[in-house]
């Protein structure tokens, strides 16, 4: 009893040379006592056991003991790692703002489950802290944890504030700090994530909530409401903790009774258990049932490029829709665009992070827009959302992957047999016979295009898209690029 007593108040003293002499002093203190239990008839574990228990609480009397010690904050390296952590935080806001903020008006935000794994850690790191502040005693990390959740509550009403007195637009673009708090103000919707994910799975089985995970679904405002709502209240949650592990410290230094703020620490660190624990639980069955459903994803992709390549330019809509069907691709139709010239159909199905589009009964102005009468299929994978069925390393090919193909030689049938076919980051079939597939190239910033016309290889080259040219071109040809809305251009 006596060791355990003093190795507990030990780890509670921050001044290493004040810890040895304060555990002098104690031990010394409960041989006395000892003694004189022992001097009453007691047994040796009887007399320890009650000179123990008459030196107090060891938690309450390390912490007044260590609040008369002068131990600098940057001394201590559980402080130093937390502020790590906030300041990381801090400055990975702004890049993550919109990907893991379910609450943006700006963005179609998709469900990922690398945006589960980031809301979680934030949850479960911020928990941790807390409940190691209050272990610890340390009221320094009890502090900054408080104004970490205060920080996420009030930024956003700082930014729009900001906002509205036209400060932001202009300081934006050169201002570190500005671009920072631009990042943070949306981060109160950081746990959004964990949240939709916990949901999901217990409105739908594991195979539905992996379904949300790796097919781009954009959310509803009003269900982005809610979600975002949750996240204030455990920003909140957080915010109550923190300040209860404070209060209960500053009482402790002072020798003020607190029991009532033990109880309600242990009640915040249990649901703070239950609630990262149902969480992980939830990241396990989704990592699972996508290593389970990732080889059916990249067998759907290759027979998405199968279906784009099977085009002829002769096929209908109902012939296109038909052929569709037998992939298995149910192609709805997402939207229209137009203008006095005609208008613009778009089909599309999406699978994983896959999506096979038709664009149906184009402009009719020849003189505007060069796909006059026809019609336009294109296949791409997007790597802006979830985790990756077809992973992006696993459709870059090397420099010199191409180098057999020979224009005016080479025949799409004869490239089928490529083993860097399926690789493709992107096809597009057009009504005038031509075929054009980009690829990611090693240590190449810009796509790779290989482009058939009426089966035969005509193009084999890299390609810039910000500028738009070919290799060796400064201009590209008019009859090479597509201007109608094709999300592969976009």
């Amino acid at each position: 009893m006596k060791n355990s007593y003093l190795d507990r108040v030990g780890e509670l003293i921050d001044n290493k040379r004040a810890r040895v002499q304060i555990l002098t002093e104690l031990e010394a203190h409960i041989a006395d006592k000892t003694d004189y239990y022992l001097e009453l008839g007691y047994s040796r574990e009887e007399a320890e056991s009650k000179a123990a228990e008459e030196m107090g609480d060891p938690e309450e009397a390390a912490v007044s003991l260590n609040a008369l010690q002068s131990v600098k904050w940057y001394k201590k390296p559980f402080n130093i790692i937390v502020i790590a952590l906030i300041l990381l935080v801090l400055v990975l806001s702004a890049p993550l703002r919109d990907s893991l903020n379910y609450g943006s008006f700006l963005h179609d935000i998709n469900h990922s489950l690398i945006k589960d794994v980031l809301s979680l850690a934030l949850f479960v790191g911020l928990a941790l802290v807390i409940a190691l502040s209050y272990k610890r005693k340390n009221k320094f990390t009890a502090v900054a944890s408080a104004v970490f959740c205060l920080l996420l509550l009030l930024l956003p009403l700082l930014w729009r504030l900001m906002y509205s007195a036209g400060l932001v637009d202009e300081l934006a673009s050169r201002s570190f700090p500005i671009d920072i708090l631009y990042g943070f103000s949306a981060m109160s919707a950081v746990f959004a994530p964990m949240y939709y994910s916990l949901v999901t799975l217990f409105t739908k089985n594991p195979f539905g909530l992996v379904d949300s995970v790796l097919t781009p679904t954009a959310f509803p405002y009003s269900i982005r409401t809610i979600y975002t709502a949750l996240s204030y209240l455990t920003i909140l949650f957080f915010l109550v903790w923190s300040l209860i592990v404070v209060i209960k410290i500053i009482r402790s230094e002072r020798c003020l009774k607190s029991k009532s703020f033990n109880k309600s620490h242990r009640v915040f660190r249990t649901a703070a258990i239950c609630v990262s624990s149902a969480a992980a639980v939830v990241m396990l069955i989704s990592s699972v049932f996508a290593c389970l459903k990732i080889p059916e994803y990249n067998a759907k992709s290759r027979d998405m490029i199968d279906f784009i390549t099977e085009y002829e330019p002769s096929d209908t809509k109902a012939d296109v829709l038909k052929r569709a069907d037998s992939y298995g691709f149910n192609l709805e139709r997402v939207s229209d665009a137009g203008d006095d010239n005609g208008f613009l159909q778009v089909y599309s199905y999406y699978f994983g992070n896959c999506s096979v589009s038709y664009f149906a009964d184009c402009f009719d102005d020849e003189e505007d827009f060069e796909f006059s009468t026809g019609n336009i299929m294109s296949y791409s994978v997007d790597f802006s959302g979830s985790i990756q069925p077809i992973s992006e390393s696993s459709i870059t090919v090397g420099k010199n992957a191409f180098d057999s193909l020979k224009p005016n030689e080479t025949t799409l049938e004869d490239f089928k047999h490529d083993g860097d076919f399926y690789k493709a980051r992107s096809v597009t079939a057009f009504t005038d016979g031509r075929v054009q597939f980009f690829y990611s190239v090693e240590n190449l910033d810009s796509l790779w295009v290989i482009e058939f016309e009426n089966g035969v290889l005509i193009k084999n080259e890299s390609m810039n898209f910000e500028n738009e040219t070919y290799e060796n071109e400064t201009e590209p040809p008019v009859d090479e690029l597509p201007t109608v809305n094709n999300p592969l251009f976009d």
